[in-house]
């Protein structure tokens, strides 16, 4: 089903932009479906009523003119049934088939995308191109190459018009659209009042850091500004800067220094604007900047960095897909709801499955960025804690032995957040590399686990001090495989495709099942490890000829996992080895029963003749008997599919993992033991 689509517009005095902006929205190839105006007009101006068909508008009177304000009062008025949220100024005009395109581009778009805007199709030149550009002004981070970028003073670079899909730090929040679950997150910050000069820095790059933000190159507008504006002089001098300094004050990932140096040289650029071509307005304005910087060092300001405790990430967000990445991002969200400042620190090392837990030279260059980068959130970000996220290699572990070197060399104590088994492989470990490891694991503040059975095999090493954090899988759709339709079984295996997964396994398991049930179908979905175990799979189906019983489905990420899964009647994953699988609970959501092994923690996920089967791994007969007991009982499937729903429900959910992680810090920065 096509995503619905509703448009904030917060409006004051402009009734002509307004009904121009109207205009451009009616006329769209695909109109939005809801349009909340929020005026703060002394006399608002009503639109014409489209006659019950798109879009539905609705009014909302703001007391207050505040493009901050009056956004959040917006998106409390935004119907239910709407997946994306945008907003638009009032001087704003959309192009023919903006919309379409918009929508073309977040049907495509994973879960990994928080926002997208509209492409400035009359973008102004860049001003003083050449000043920008040098390497002065660089290094000051008043202004960078990329397009979109934000530096590490706080300041932005203009995007421009794109000739294609680009990926950016920071959106304009006058022609974008964002994903209804980043507001259950975050809101404007109404601090920005009046005019709000850099709301919009401040909102996007904040949903930056848990989300990717784009600019869609075929979905044009144009901006067409009206008079007034920001306006300029003393007052507009003096809120570049308090804003900008209150924007960079809120993210430990910036600096306040360069901050200040950067908005003083940019005070001195206006001066020598003003001197230059004797345009008073230009030196008001470098009035009100040095006026604004006494002002930053006076006023501590709202969003001092010592209230909520600062807790630094060392991971990395998805893509790739893989399940730690997409815990981190999990992990992160849950600081945010609980109220920490959360800080990612990315690894960045893999682009893509088929490149995780490869040597590659490339990576040594990417793994020394990665230590810069760590040491520099730890010395600016100041943090009371760092959580690392774990690798399950011995090559991984030995280059996290130097992020724990410098979690030590700055005295910041670390948590250890062990997405996999790796613990069980410590002392195994190669000479000289095993006494490194365990000394960086004994001298963890905690470790975090999936499962109860991994704190009870490390109690002895590390008594009171791990903590148990089962994984979560977000539920943007709700029950997604109430009603399937019948017929004859089909079964979904759907993970990243390698050899620990028991593909293999479920192979020769498959030949068993079609023998004595020829009509169930197996669809095997996922991206490719590597080209080995590509073609050890396709051989094995030309060889037995089941070509026609088992597909192999692709890759399948955000609704289209969603619809693979509402297609099928079971679920199998084989695991030789797993921690605690994402898929398995993805599964659980959408109500379908699950075999799996009972390696690892999956016995605290899946309820074994509750929610679904567990079976030996490298089993293919045990397997084969569970998932012909539920081809042949339609009944018992719809039994287990509810029960592990409804298991989810209680356990997997992200508010459940939000409760768990911030009563876990609670507890850990209080110096209490785990129960």
């Amino acid at each position: 089903m096509a995503p619905r689509i509703a448009f904030v517009v917060a409006t004051k005095d402009r009734p002509d932009e307004l009904r121009r902006l109207w205009a451009s929205l009616l006329a769209q190839s695909r109109p939005p479906d809801e349009v909340v105006i929020v005026d703060a007009s002394a006399r608002p101006s009503p639109l014409p009523e489209t006659g019950g068909g798109r879009p539905v508008l609705r009014f909302v009177r703001s007391a207050v003119a505040s493009a901050s304000r009056q956004r959040n009062l917006g998106l409390d008025a935004v119907g239910p049934d709407v997946d994306l949220v945008g907003f638009l100024d009032d001087d704003a005009v959309l192009e023919p088939g903006a919309i379409e395109a918009m929508l073309g581009f977040w049907s495509q778009a994973g879960p990994e995308v928080a926002g997208a805007a509209f492409n400035m199709a009359n973008h102004p030149p860049l001003a003083l191109p050449r000043l920008k550009r040098t390497p002065l002004v660089e290094s000051l981070g008043l202004y960078a190459r990329r397009g979109g970028a934000v530096t590490a003073s706080g300041f932005q670079t203009m995007i421009g018009t794109v000739s294609s899909d680009a990926w950016t730090d920071w959106l304009p929040s006058g022609a974008s659209v964002w994903r209804r679950a980043v507001f259950a997150r975050q809101r404007f910050d109404e601090w920005f009042a009046g005019y709000s000069y850099l709301e919009d820095l401040d909102f996007s790059y904040r949903a930056g850091k848990t989300g990717r933000l784009a600019v869609v190159a075929a979905a044009r507008y144009r901006h067409l500004p009206a008079a007034g504006g920001r306006g300029g002089g003393f007052e507009f001098g003096l809120r570049e800067v308090l804003n900008r300094v209150h924007f960079v004050r809120k993210d430990p990932d910036l600096s306040l220094a360069r901050c200040r140096a950067a908005l003083a040289a940019r005070m001195l650029m206006s001066v020598a604007a003003g001197i230059g071509k004797g345009e008073p307005d230009h030196l008001l304005r470098a009035g009100g900047n040095a006026v604004g910087l006494v002002r930053s060092f006076l006023e501590p300001g709202l969003a001092g960095r010592g209230d909520p405790a600062a807790i630094v990430v060392y991971g990395q967000v998805p893509p790739p897909y893989i399940g730690s990445n997409v815990m981190t991002r999990q992990f992160l969200e849950a600081l945010r709801a609980g109220g920490y400042q959360a800080v990612l620190s990315r690894k960045s090392l893999s682009g893509d499955v088929a490149d995780v837990n490869r040597i590659r030279p490339a990576k040594a260059f990417r793994l020394l960025a990665t230590w810069g980068r760590f040491a520099s959130r730890l010395r600016r970000a100041r943090p009371d804690l760092a959580v690392i996220f774990s690798s399950s290699t011995y090559v991984g572990l030995a280059a996290e032995s130097v992020v724990v070197g410098l979690c030590r060399l700055y005295r910041v104590p670390y948590v250890l957040y062990l997405h996999t088994d790796v613990h069980r492989r410590l002392a195994a470990a190669p000479f000289p590399l095993r006494p490194v490891l365990l000394a960086a694991f004994r001298s963890a503040a905690a470790c975090f686990v999936l499962g109860r059975v991994f704190r009870d095999e490390m109690a002895a090493e590390r008594p009171g001090r791990v903590f148990v954090l089962p994984n979560c899988v977000a539920d943007p759709a709700g029950p997604d495989g109430a009603a399937r339709p019948g017929g004859q079984a089909r079964i979904l295996f759907l993970s990243n495709i390698e050899e620990s997964k028991g593909v293999m396994t479920l192979l020769r398991a498959a030949l068993l099942v079609l023998a004595e049930a020829p009509g169930v179908t197996f669809s095997i979905a996922g991206p490719w490890r590597d080209r080995a175990i590509r073609r050890e799979v396709e051989g094995f189906l030309a060889a037995h000829g089941l070509g026609r019983s088992v597909v192999l489905a692709g890759e399948a990420y955000g609704e289209a996992k969603t619809r693979i899964m509402a297609e099928h009647d079971i679920f199998v994953l084989p695991s030789r080895r797993e921690a605690m699988s994402l898929a398995v609970l993805e599964a659980m959501r959408a109500g379908l029963p699950v075999v799996t092994t009972g390696v690892g923690a999956m016995a605290e996920a899946v309820e074994d003749g509750v929610t679904g089967f567990l079976v030996p791994p490298d089993d293919p007969a045990a397997l084969a008997r569970r998932l012909l007991e539920l081809a042949r009982d339609a009944e018992l499937r719809s039994a287990m599919g509810r029960a592990g729903r409804s298991r989810y429900e209680r356990e997997f959910t992200p508010a459940a993992y939000e409760r768990r992680v911030c009563d876990i810090l609670a507890r850990l920065l209080a110096g209490e033991a785990a129960s």
